[in-house]
């Protein structure tokens, strides 16, 4: 299996940032739970990266407004795995922190957390961004005067069944819920705005493949938010705390992921480096904490679980390490198996699609 690793290459703001060298490719061995390293692509903070066909890789520079990111296209080989950039597109926001490709639009969409906008990038037949064909712009604020003093957006998930994708917003406590239709050119239109607990940060979501459920992580509050999904509206059904209550760790939620079966839910925290391990009773509607894994790295950004189900890696923006654990299909849990270190700040795990 392979395995492609965003990271910082450059310190963002402040001390938020790493040291990385691009975008890694790795051999994942799923018989034992191991990474070989093969390939590094230079590329400026690419964070997150999409994967939508064997043959090209998205992603975008996370830099501010003023040093001008840009939304990249890299074709993949088919034989060795490496990349080769196509081209670029100028991004008009600062930081792009997610990005998502819609099959049924074809086309890239990317969450700006600087500036609190979305844009959307059509893609042509060869895998290149064609120029910038739509910009939404997110206004708003909620109570953290730190954090949400503005719009924030930060995720985008695609919904190919009802022609929509929803973004969550840091900045507003907010999901919005757009409908797209590229018919005659790009309309988008919104279609619903579901408003979170005050001070939620909705960072994440994460959709169950077998299920009409979807679940927002929240960063701010460590929480996570269940959701029905009802014919391409969203209904909220509760929120439940991720961290125990002797838990003393400031809230800093990361990564969202489901198990294959819907059972499980992983969250990874990076106020006190440890992995959430939650069951969701789809019968009741409820989610419950079983377990929590320390990772044994600092800032645990990302997690994923491998397409077999057996394995779950974390990436360690800020110790430079991927941590491997074995997954207990039964119960949820994780066990640590492996630690691979000297990968330079790492932040994203995602996976070649499986044929």
């Amino acid at each position: 299996m392979i395995l492609y690793a965003g990271s910082y290459t450059e310190i963002i703001t402040g001390n938020f940032g790493g040291h990385g060298e691009g975008i890694y490719c790795f051999d994942f061995d799923p018989g034992v739970g191991s990474l070989q390293h093969m390939h590094t692509q230079p590329a400026t903070n690419p964070s997150y990266l999409c994967i939508p066909s064997p043959k090209y890789l998205y992603t975008h520079t996370e830099v501010n407004q003023a040093k001008k990111p840009f939304v990249q296209a890299f074709k993949i080989d088919e034989y060795d795995f490496s990349l080769q950039l196509m081209n670029e597109q100028e991004i008009p926001g600062g930081w792009p922190c997610h990005i998502n490709f819609s099959k049924r639009n074809n086309c890239i969409i990317v969450a700006c957390y600087e500036t609190g906008n979305i844009v959307i990038y059509p893609v042509a037949q060869d895998g290149k961004l064609l120029p910038l064909a739509k910009v939404l712009q997110h206004e708003g604020t909620s109570v953290n005067e730190l954090r949400q003093e503005r719009a924030h957006a930060h995720g985008v998930v695609i919904d190919e069944n009802f022609n929509n994708f929803l973004v969550t917003d840091l900045g507003m406590d907010k999901i919005m819920v757009y409908h797209m239709d590229m018919s005659t050119g790009v309309e988008v239109k919104l279609k619903q705005e579901l408003t979170l607990p005050p001070g939620s940060g909705p960072r994440h979501i994460a959709v169950s493949s077998i299920s009409k459920f979807s679940f927002v992580l929240n960063e701010l509050t460590a929480t996570i938010t269940v959701m029905r999904n009802n014919n391409g509206q969203i209904e909220p059904l509760g929120t439940y705390q991720t961290l125990p209550e002797e838990s003393r760790a400031t809230a800093s939620a990361a990564a969202i992921r489901i198990s294959a079966d819907g059972k499980f839910i992983y969250t990874s925290e990076r106020g006190d480096d440890s992995i959430s391990v939650l069951r969701f009773d789809s019968d009741n509607e409820k989610i419950e904490i079983v377990g929590r894994q320390k990772t044994l790295g600092k800032t645990p950004r990302d997690i994923n679980l491998d397409p077999t189900g057996n394995w779950l890696l974390a990436a360690h923006q800020d110790s430079d390490s991927i941590a491997i654990f074995k997954v207990d299909k039964s119960t949820g849990m994780i066990k640590l198996e492996n630690l691979v270190e000297n990968i330079k700040s790492p932040v994203c795990l995602e996976w070649f699609p499986v044929k």
